[in-house]
């Protein structure tokens, strides 16, 4: 979906992140599309450091 998002605006991925403590218009959009399809953007109680797959439930 995010390849197509970057198509469609004619961006390439990088650039929906590329500039750090600004608000990216292009990333809030894509998010918007991703909740509104039903994929989730944010995985609350779940961290990058889980060991097991167990913690991610």
């Amino acid at each position: 979906m995010t390849a197509l998002f970057a198509l469609e605006e004619e961006i390439l991925p990088y650039q929906l992140v590329d500039e750090f403590f600004i608000k990216e218009t292009e990333l809030a959009a894509l998010q918007r599309r991703l909740n509104e399809s039903g994929n989730p953007t944010a995985f609350p109680g779940t961290s990058i450091f889980n060991q097991d797959w167990e913690d991610w439930r």
